[in-house]
């Protein structure tokens, strides 16, 4: 297993350099810079008619909040940065977990080896999954820190349910990445399918009794940070689809010819 695992390493290494690199830079720039740019937003933007009328109202009314650090977090961070970054990272560094080995034509080397495919296959989903949670884990915590030396005090409680979202939606993108990967040979196809699923549940969201269905209301939850408490039913969904997805992956994998 542990040959494995260094395999998957030493494979990934440069995509889970990158990854981190762009988060970590993105972390740096939203505090104090991006939320001191929130503050003095220039209010006559507000009045220009070239914007609608609609997102005039929603920024307007969205800018007072962001003087709160907590939801300055929540909205431009977990609501936007992050998502945005850790879902396609998720989805870059999983797709290749089989279809690159296929196109790599490793795969027949690889699965004629002594060793069964459920610890290939476990080997990877540690490498990546581990990744991702530091990488998400580590840049996250990284903030509180940010706006201490401004001397803004960040609620960890609520930052810590705000990340607990976090891990989850980032690891579902990757189960259903790792599925596509296996049932798809050709990493660009099966890339393109894993962004299709992500995007597309988007506005089906929007239909009235599925907004649990949404990868996005998976990653973060308006109840939970209003509830300031973590709100089960998008916390089990998000594990449901890790499991299914996973599962789904070995029994495709076992039967799979290559």
């Amino acid at each position: 297993m542990w040959l494995l695992i260094k395999k998957e390493l030493r494979e990934n290494f440069m995509k889970f350099v990158v990854m981190f690199a762009v988060i970590f830079g993105t972390a740096l720039s939203l505090i104090p810079y991006g939320y001191n740019m929130s503050l003095h937003f220039p209010k006559e933007l507000l009045n220009n008619p070239a914007i609608p009328k609609s997102i005039m109202n929603q920024l307007g009314a969205m800018l007072p909040k962001l003087k709160d650090i907590n939801f300055f977090i929540y909205s431009q961070w977990f609501g936007k940065n992050l998502w945005e970054l850790a879902l396609f990272f998720a989805i870059i560094v999983s797709i290749g977990a089989i279809a690159g080995e296929t196109e790599r034509k490793s795969s027949i080397y690889l699965f004629s080896r002594p060793v069964t495919r459920k610890s290939i296959l476990l080997s990877k989903l540690i490498v990546i999954f581990t990744f991702l949670i530091i990488t998400v884990t580590f840049n996250t915590y990284l903030l509180p820190i940010l706006a201490n030396k401004i001397h803004l005090r960040v609620n960890m409680h609520l930052l810590n349910i705000e990340l607990l979202y976090a891990i989850i939606g980032t690891l579902a993108t990757a189960a259903i990445s790792i599925l596509f990967s296996t049932l798809i040979d050709d990493r660009v196809r099966a890339g393109l399918a894993a962004f299709a699923v992500v995007i597309g549940t988007i506005p089906i969201s929007h239909i009235k009794g599925m907004s649990w269905i949404s990868i996005t209301n998976l990653y973060i939850s308006w109840k939970a940070f209003k509830l300031n408490r973590v709100y089960s039913p998008p916390i089990i969904w998000g594990i449901v689809i890790i499991i299914a997805c996973i599962t789904f992956s070995y029994y495709i994998l076992r039967e799979k010819e290559f």
